[in-house]
């Protein structure tokens, strides 16, 4: 198994076409292709193109260009969303439950969903629950402050 094998398998894996790969590596059309086809003259591949493909499918450069050692790269952080997350308490608008839910995302479903779609999701929650506070008058949860926040 070479370079060309090691891509595609990882790019099936993944579900993607080889156009949707180039596009994620930042190549030029084509490229990828060509890597898999073994067309090495046409490849005029570099390191930084075969390491932006590795990256794109997520995989381990070494195993790429060897096929040595693990096939996925190890994640940095298994919350890749705590960042975000941090800037959404920090913002207010959000509730702690909404703010819970962007951290415990996994990485599989932070990959497909958007943060947006979160926070799109719970502003409508809570203008539903404002209007249904309205409605039937009952006063408003108070949302915690940082310090309480904190403190739990």
């Amino acid at each position: 198994m070479d370079l060309g094998d090691r891509v595609k398998q990882a790019r099936q894996l993944r579900g993607i076409k080889s156009t949707e790969l180039d596009r994620l590596a930042g190549v030029s059309q084509g490229t990828t292709s060509r890597l898999e086809s073994k067309q090495r003259g046409k490849f005029g591949g570099t390191a930084t193109t075969v390491q932006r493909v590795a990256k794109a499918l997520r995989v381990n450069m070494e195993w790429l260009m060897t096929g040595q050692g693990a096939m996925e790269e190890a994640e940095e952080d298994p919350i890749p969303n705590r960042a975000i997350a941090a800037s959404i308490a920090r913002d207010g608008g959000v509730d702690e439950e909404a703010i819970r839910a962007v951290l415990g995302m996994p990485v599989k479903e932070a990959e497909t969903r958007t943060v947006l779609w979160w926070i799109d999701a719970f502003r409508a929650r809570e203008a539903f629950l404002a209007q249904e506070r309205e409605i039937t008058g009952a006063a408003p949860a108070k949302k915690p402050t940082r310090a309480r926040a904190r403190a739990t």
